[in-house]
Order: structure tokens, then sequence, then C-alpha cells
């Protein structure tokens, strides 16, 4: 018969192999793509509609461009038909102003209720800014998963544009365009850089209640600034998962599903690092 420690040994490798086949869905490569996809938003309009920029990596096709100037928002929506994608990609805080947007306080305790849920808040400067592009978004998009049902979505962004991208992640899948059970067989992926905390805990609950761990990652390098801002608070202010930390050796570590790993970033005391909020993955951002 078969020893009940052998049975603990068993179970406890299923397990870990589950959980090792979640993680295996981030890799240095894919951060890679869709790092420059979320980089090529800050070139200029032109070059993004021509694709034929410094990021702008051949395959990928631009059919349509959504901003609004009174909110400092820009986006642009695409086709790869190489790999079989979707993608809608935000623009951050360019650095001309990010010092600025830090300093003055931009980005500090401003909430609002999201959509009348009871007890779930977000960020209402980028909940307005995310508004104020929504419609048109959801309306390209939706028109590119009729013309390609079989394609994967893929939402990134980088900073400010990273905030974006989860709140239009989430909407993708909470208002019925994608359902859970199409998330689960790989419909949809977020990768974003350096996001600033959208909501407070309920939101990230809520978040995790239609995005499962493996469908959405949230890349911090090292001591980047922006991910802690505005500052921890459960009632105002955390994280959605999943934490994908560089840490302080250049080790990419798939961290927690709880969107507040103390082993990840938050173990750091220091946090104050523009430098390393412009420069993920060892790329420079700029065009």
């Amino acid at each position: 018969k078969m020893k009940w420690s052998h049975v603990l040994i068993f179970t406890l490798f299923i397990i870990i192999s589950v959980e090792t086949v979640k993680c295996e869905k981030w890799t240095y490569d894919k951060a890679k793509k869709y790092l420059f996809l979320a980089y090529a938003s800050y070139c200029p309009s032109n070059q993004i509609l021509d694709w034929d920029c410094k990021w702008c990596e051949r395959g990928f096709q631009t059919t349509s461009r959504v901003e609004d100037h009174l909110a400092n928002i820009f986006s642009f929506v695409g086709i790869n038909h190489t790999d079989s994608t979707i993608v809608a990609s935000f623009r951050g805080t360019e650095e001309t102003s990010l010092k600025n947007w830090i300093i003055d306080g931009s980005i500090g305790d401003n909430s609002t209720n999201y959509y009348g849920l009871p007890g779930v808040t977000v960020h209402k400067g980028f909940f307005n800014s995310y508004l104020s592009v929504k419609a048109e978004l959801m309306a390209e998009i939706s028109t590119l998963m009729t013309q390609y049902p079989n394609y994967q979505i893929v939402i990134t962004g980088h900073s400010l544009g990273a905030a974006i991208s989860e709140l239009l992640t989430l909407d993708l899948v909470r208002e019925g365009y994608i359902s859970k059970e199409e998330v689960e067989n790989d419909k949809l992926l977020n990768m974003n850089f350096g996001c600033p905390r959208v909501g407070n805990r309920n939101f990230s609950d809520l978040y995790k209640s239609y995005i499962p761990l493996s469908h959405s990652y949230r890349v911090v390098n090292k001591k980047d600034i922006v991910p802690h801002l505005p500052n921890y608070n459960e009632e105002n202010h955390y994280h959605v998962p999943q934490e994908v930390w560089c840490n302080l050796n250049d080790q990419y570590i798939v961290c927690d599903g709880s969107g507040e790993d103390p082993n990840c970033s938050d173990s750091l005391r220091v946090t104050l690092s523009i430098y390393d909020h412009l420069h993920y993955l060892g790329y420079y951002e700029e065009c």
C-alpha cells in the first residue's frame, strides 16, 4: 500500500506543477514584445499609423488611434496576423512632465466610486481619462473581434497607460465582450509596465474575480517609484495581481496572487527611482 507520506509528496508535486504551469505564461520574450508595443505609443502619430517607428516590429498593423487631448490620453489599436492578436496600447505620461506629475500630487488620494458598485473605488483621474476614450475603444475592439473571432486580445500600456489598460481589461469581461470561459482559454491577456495603484482592495478583488492570475501581469522594474503611488492603503489604494518584479539582481520573480506581495517590490523600503520607471527590461522609453 502507498504510504501517507508518499501520497502527501505526490499531492504537493501536483500542486507545485500546476502553479508552475500558470507562471510559464509569463516569459521575458513575451513581455519584451508587449513592452515595445507600449513604448510605441509614445511615438508621433504618423509613425504609429504607418507602423514605422523605433519600437515598431514587423507583422503589426495599426487599425485606429483613439485619443482625447483634453484628458491627455493616447492609444492605438491594431492587429498582428503573425501571432493572431488584436492589441490595444496606451501611452503613459511623457518624460517631460513625469517629474511634475509625481511632485504636484496629481496621483495622490483622489478616489471615486466604480460604476456604483458598493465599496469599490478607483482613482478618479485614471477613471475619467479612461471613460473619455472607452466607447471608441470598445467599438474598435468589438469590430476587430467580429472580423477575427479566433484572435487573442492583448491590452498593454506603460505608466498611466498601464492604469488605463487595467480598467479596459476588466470592462471587456465585466461587460460581456469576452466571457470568463474565453479568458481562461487564452482569449485575453493584460501585460502592463510601471502601473500605479488603480483602485482599492475591493477593486482588486473584483478584478481577480474576472481575470485569472495567468492572464494579467503587472511588471515592476526594481525601485520604480510609480507602482508605489498612490501610497498603499487597502481602503483606497491596492494593486491588482499579478506582479512580476525585476529585483535588484535583475531576476524576474512572478509574485503571489495578492496584488501586494510583501516579498516582491513591496519589500523595498525606498522606492524613489524615476530612472527605473523609464528603463523597463533594460530599454529606455523614448521615440
